[in-house]
């Protein structure tokens, strides 16, 4: 059986469907886009306060502190690398918030030093950072995207509760 060509209206574009998908797609992207931005500049800053903490540390903390640092690295090296690949640059944290979070760590270092007193914030801290991992997994239209996301998370959220069974 021969097939019939198509119709006119077969062929014609639907501006309705087409526009829809087109705009649904650029709206998802701009999301993930955003909470991918969120994540790396809560990633900053944590990294500027753990850059302060774990020259100062204490013996008692330096490790874990130390873990925490090179797990954000790593993970902002791959975010970052991710947010490459979807055409976006890649921008660092304020640097004014990162300023005065280095001050606040200077000055508790300096008198009473850096030690198991400051688990407590991280723990806190770093569940803004659960939340925003949060955030882009759900934004996330990709699944090798929403994977890494959702590994990274995971590996946080091992190192948050080994922090918090210390506080």
């Amino acid at each position: 059986m021969d097939e019939l060509p198509a119709s006119p209206a077969q062929l014609a574009p639907n501006p309705k469907g087409g526009t829809d998908a087109i705009e649904g797609d650029v709206a998802a992207r701009e999301a993930f886009a955003e909470a991918l931005e969120r994540l790396l500049a809560q990633i900053d800053f944590a990294l500027a306060g753990y850059a302060e903490m774990v020259p100062r540390a204490r013996p008692e903390v330096d490790r874990l502190l130390l873990d925490w640092r090179t797990m954000h690295l790593a993970h902002r090296d791959a975010l970052s690398l991710l947010a490459i690949r979807w055409g976006e640059s890649p921008r660092g944290g304020s640097r004014w918030a990162a300023w005065l979070q280095r001050a606040i760590i200077r000055t508790r270092a300096a008198l009473t030093g850096i030690g198991p007193g400051v688990l407590g914030p991280v723990v806190m801290g770093e569940e803004r950072t659960i939340d925003l991992y949060d955030d882009a997994v759900a934004a996330a239209a990709d699944p090798e995207a929403r994977d890494l996301l959702a590994e990274q998370r995971a590996a946080l959220i091992v190192l948050h509760n080994r922090t918090r069974d210390l506080t």
